[in-house]
């Protein structure tokens, strides 16, 4: 048994399903963020901040994004806020 199989033995699997609901993107520096609500469970929701190239969403985002008008913190930091913005109205609607 390799050491990882020993590790998520020893820590119980994760339970829940996630599913992507919605992704934003700064449409200058290609930096945006994926959210996922876990369907099954208690419900609870997840941001990933993702850079955009040519094959899709990389989790390697660049530190100073090319064509970016502000600096990577405040790009990130207007995400988060529209994000928690779709995920508020989201639990008072269900």
């Amino acid at each position: 048994m390799s050491d990882q199989d020993q590790k998520s033995k020893k820590s119980g699997a994760r339970k829940g399903v996630w599913e992507e609901i919605q992704t934003i993107e700064d449409p200058d520096s290609k930096v945006g963020l994926i959210i996922s609500e876990k369907i099954r469970g208690k419900p609870s929701y997840s941001f990933q901040i993702v850079h955009f190239d040519d094959i899709g969403p990389n989790k390697f985002v660049p530190n100073n994004p090319p064509g970016a008008k502000y600096t990577l913190a405040d790009i990130v930091r207007s995400l988060v806020a529209r994000a928690e913005e779709i995920v508020d109205a989201r639990k008072k609607s269900g």
